[in-house]
């Protein structure tokens, strides 16, 4: 009769632990759903303010295309190098073409469970705005070699 009980006391623990996880997943889409577009319109806006700011300093000359607000072009008009970005509302993601070989950014809610962050999944570390930004300038205006 102990055995038994013993054996639904483990049922039960990993049935309740099951469910948190459920719950904080479900809990962590949420905010990432609620979060994650504004994350990707600083994205946008400071891709496309950094090629305005190039171009003022420079010769460089960048057509960006933004077909919808889920999307987003760049390319170096001298050299031909591109950099596209989508944006999936459903996963959240952004996912990359050109720059760094192509792959995409998650987002992951902050320890402070009320921000989200960019997430490169190739390097499997929380990055910034400010540095995919400058990562992508890099590769547009690097000349081919």
């Amino acid at each position: 009769m102990q055995g038994l009980r013993l054996i639904i006391e483990r049922l039960s623990a990993d049935r309740e632990r099951r469910a948190a996880e459920t719950f904080r997943f479900m809990e962590e889409q949420r905010i990432k759903k609620v979060l994650a577009p504004k994350q990707w319109e600083e994205l946008r806006e400071s891709l496309q303010k950094e090629c305005k700011s190039l171009e003022r300093q420079s010769d460089l000359s960048f057509l960006i295309e933004t077909p919808d607000i889920d999307s987003l072009k760049i390319t170096n008009a001298k050299s031909g190098r591109q950099a596209s970005f989508a944006y999936n509302p459903d996963v959240p993601c952004i996912s990359f073409k050109g720059y760094d070989d192509g792959g995409y950014f998650g987002f992951m809610v902050s320890a402070d469970g009320i921000s989200v962050q960019l997430f490169d999944v190739k390097r499997t570390v929380p990055t910034s705005v400010n540095e995919i930004t400058l990562d992508v300038m890099q590769y547009l205006v690097r000349t081919r070699r």
